[in-house]
C-alpha cells in the first residue's frame, strides 16, 4: 500500500510533512501545480485539476491510500468519483462544501468578488495577514514559514481561479453533486474538526453520509488538525486503514 496525500490551498507538500515522517508506510505528497510550481497552461478550472490529480494517481502502482486536505481534499473526492483511480480508500476534511446548504465564508467570498486579485496581492505582499488567516486555524511555525517563502502572484492567481470557479459550492458545481455518490464504492472516512471557524460539523456529517464514508469529529482540533496532535493523526489513519485491512478493502 502507498499513501498518497494532497495538499489545499495556500499550501505546499510540506503541509503533511509531521504526518509523513511518523508513518511506517510508503507515502508520497503530490505538489499541486501552481503552488510552489508552474501551473500546466490547460489547469484553468477545478474539473482540470480533478483531472490532473486522478492522472497523477492512474499513473502510480495501486491499491493507493490518498488521504487530502483543504481544497486538495475537494479534489480527491471528484477523482474518486467520476475517474477511474487505483484508491483503496480516501480520507477527507472539508466535506461540508459539498453539502447542498454550504456557503462560502467570508474570505472566501472576498476572493471570489471582483476586489479578489487585490485581495489576494494583499495577501501576498503581508506576511503578517497571510499569517493572521493561518496561524489562528493551527498552522505549524515550519509550515508557516514554508508557504510565507513560497507563495508568489502564481500561487494567488491560481487561488483566484480556483475560488472564482467554485461557486455557489461544489456540490452545485458543474456535476460534481450528482455524481458525487459514487464515491461511496470506495471506504472513505471524513474528519471534522470541531473549531475551524470556516467549517462546518453538521454538514460535514451529512456529507460523509451521503458519500457513505466514516465520519469522525476531532474536539479542540482545527483547520490543521494534522499539526496540532501529529501523533493523534497518525493514529486515526492507521486505526481507519486497519479496519479496512480487517474486511477485506
Amino acid at each position: 500500500m502507498t499513501a498518497v496525500f494532497v495538499h489545499g490551498v495556500p499550501e505546499t507538500p510540506s503541509v503533511w510533512d509531521v504526518v509523513r515522517e511518523r508513518l511506517d508506510v510508503d507515502s508520497v505528497a503530490l505538489h499541486l501545480p501552481g503552488f510552489g510550481i508552474p501551473r500546466l497552461p490547460r489547469l484553468t478550472d477545478n474539473e482540470a485539476y480533478a483531472a490532473w490529480l486522478a492522472d497523477q494517481l492512474a499513473e502510480m502502482t495501486g491499491p493507493i491510500d490518498l488521504v487530502a486536505h483543504d481544497w486538495g481534499a475537494h479534489l480527491a473526492i471528484r477523482a474518486v468519483s467520476a475517474y477511474d483511480v487505483p484508491v483503496r480508500s480516501w480520507v477527507c476534511d472539508v466535506a461540508e462544501a459539498w453539502h447542498p446548504d454550504f456557503v462560502w465564508h467570508e474570505g472566501a467570498q472576498v476572493i471570489q468578488s471582483e476586489h479578489g486579485r487585490e485581495f489576494l496581492t494583499t495577501l501576498r505582499t503581508s506576511p503578517e495577514m497571510l499569517a493572521g488567516f493561518l496561524e489562528p486555524r493551527g498552522i505549524n511555525a515550519h509550515v508557516m514559514a514554508d508557504i510565507a517563502q513560497t507563495v508568489d502572484e502564481v500561487m494567488t492567481d491560481t487561488m483566484y481561479l480556483l475560488y472564482r470557479d467554485a461557486t455557489p459550492n461544489f456540490y452545485a458545481y458543474k456535476d460534481w453533486g450528482h455524481r458525487m455518490e459514487q464515491v461511496s464504492g470506495v471506504p472513505g472516512l471524513v474528519v471534522a474538526p470541531e473549531e475551524d471557524p470556516y467549517g462546518d460539523v453538521e454538514l460535514s456529517r451529512q456529507t460523509a453520509e451521503r458519500l457513505g464514508a466514516q465520519f469522525v469529529r476531532l474536539p479542540g482540533k482545527s483547520h490543521y488538525w494534522m499539526h496540532q496532535d501529529p501523533d493523534a493523526a497518525v493514529q486515526l489513519l492507521n486505526t481507519f486503514w486497519r479496519g479496512i485491512d480487517r474486511h477485506g478493502g
